[in-house]
């Protein structure tokens, strides 16, 4: 297996140069990157973490996210359908149940707290309901997403996470980004044996901090953009529906917009 810190640097790197590769200064721009920081609290219900003491952790999380539109389809309005290419890494404290992917001759406890970092990628088809009402405002969105859950220590292996997911998400005003979502495959943070055949809920809840930033008159102006701060809370809750684990997880804090951010201190062209 290889080093976990080049596998960490190499993948972060990967994901920043995707981002970054188109300028993201404007709400409009195809380039979207976001960076959060807030409070994490985990609830893994099973026999051996609760055995340990472990089942339920709690600490600081980070996000880093990079949502590129790679193909929108030519119709009238500004509400369109788009295809998305999506990536994201998140820090957190956890209890994995690292015992089931440990190598040959593990000693360890079957459960671990560890600073766990979470890499995933994945696709969505966007489909704007102003098709159907056009002061909806929302986006009905389907698509994948798969990555790994990397762990600290010398593993012979990492918990993995494939999922297909639909939902609504909120597109515009002070409720922007603001989604509910059901997921379904595998998630491997429950461990392996029971990590396949899960359905998780996830309600992300997201409000502006401040107002959106004018838009420019005249000929040629750019439309304005949107507040560049927002505060975020996340539920979610993922289980097999049977006797295996199952997971709890709350998060609270505030997400920036990076593009947002510099257009307001630099301005849009």
């Amino acid at each position: 297996m290889k080093p976990l810190r080049p596998r960490i640097a190499t993948t972060i790197t990967v994901l920043m140069a995707l981002c970054l590769a188109t300028r993201a200064h404007a709400a409009t721009d195809p380039v979207q990157l976001r960076f959060g920081m807030g409070v994490q609290v985990d609830r893994l219900h099973s026999v051996p973490a609760d055995s340990l003491g472990l089942s339920s952790t709690q600490g600081i999380t980070t996000r880093m996210a990079c949502d590129l539109r790679v193909l929108a389809l030519p119709m009238k309005g500004a509400d369109r359908p788009e295809l998305h290419v999506t990536g994201e890494t998140n820090l957190a404290q956890r209890a994995m149940p690292i015992g089931e992917f440990a190598g040959p001759g593990y000693t360890g406890p079957p459960v671990e707290e560890q600073r766990v970092i979470e890499v995933l990628a994945g696709a969505h088809l966007t489909l704007p309901m102003s098709m159907v009402a056009a002061d909806a405002g929302t986006a009905f969105r389907i698509g994948y997403r798969g990555g790994l859950l990397l762990a600290h220590g010398g593993r012979n292996d990492f918990p993995h996470l494939k999922q297909v997911f639909f939902g609504f998400e909120r597109t515009r005003g002070f409720f922007e980004n603001t989604s509910l979502e059901m997921a379904y495959g595998t998630n491997e943070a429950a461990g392996r044996e029971y990590g396949s055949g899960r359905w998780a809920a996830t309600l992300h809840l997201e409000g502006a901090i401040g107002a959106p930033r004018a838009p420019k008159t005249g000929k040629g102006a750019a439309p304005g953009a949107g507040a560049p701060v927002h505060l975020f809370l996340d539920v979610q809750v993922d289980t097999d529906g049977a006797e295996g684990p199952d997971l709890l997880t709350g998060r609270a804090g505030v997400v920036v917009d990076a593009g947002r951010a510099l257009q307001g201190l630099f301005g849009g062209e």
